[in-house]
């Protein structure tokens, strides 16, 4: 973070409509899109500072909605002609590597440089009530307390939490698959072989991760 940006958002700050969210949280309204200081920041040194690549390929995802899943998907397929790292390594952990980025942004607070360079965005949804469940249990135990279900439900849906996000619903059986590996290889710029796509498949799979 450069100190320009520090600068500018001490600077800012009493013009930024904010809310006490929890004990030691403040959030902030940018966009429309309520966040925490350190991703207010962080949002300021991605504006000014990042410039992608066009290889780049970008994955966007809200909280909790299969994000490590879809880090996985894209690594095998990228590094289908090497080693897999995923053998030894954490997806989240191998990200930035091999010009795959991640984000919780919503697209509104991207970058300018992403919005119109044109450069590839994977963006993955999930079914909203499933992911409100999976948030809860994972900002329980990330807070250090229980904060009960009917509050983050009304802050869920009323675009109050941390990392809001647009979802499009998908149901319920458009899972993981043959079709959708082959048509994120070919989004990829990859072509496989039916044998590749199967492999993939096998280690995208729950009981492999």
């Amino acid at each position: 973070m450069a100190a320009g940006d520090h600068q500018s958002f001490r600077e800012g700050e009493d013009q930024i409509l904010r809310i006490n969210w929890r004990p030691n949280y403040i959030l902030y309204q940018i966009n429309g899109f309520w966040h925490t200081s350190q991703v207010v920041k962080a949002r300021l040194a991605m504006q000014s500072d990042f410039k992608p690549l066009p290889s780049d390929i970008l994955i966007a995802s809200f909280p909790k909605t299969g994000t490590a899943w879809l880090k996985a998907l894209t690594l095998s397929i990228i590094n289908h002609n090497s080693s897999d790292p995923l053998l030894t390594h954490n997806p989240h952990e191998l990200i930035p590597l091999l010009e795959i980025l991640s984000t919780h942004l919503n697209l509104l607070n991207l970058p300018d440089s992403v919005l119109i360079s044109g450069r590839r965005v994977l963006y993955i949804a999930r079914n909203p009530m499933d992911t409100l469940v999976s948030y809860w249990h994972f900002f329980n135990k990330l807070l250090g307390f229980s904060v009960p279900l009917d509050v983050v439900y009304e802050e869920f849906c009323g675009e109050r939490e941390g990392e809001s996000a647009v979802f499009d619903v998908r149901g319920a059986e458009e899972g993981p698959g043959k079709a959708c590996e082959e048509r994120l290889a070919e989004f990829s710029g990859c072509s496989l072989a039916s044998s590749e796509i199967k492999e993939i498949v096998k280690k995208s799979s729950e009981t492999w991760m």
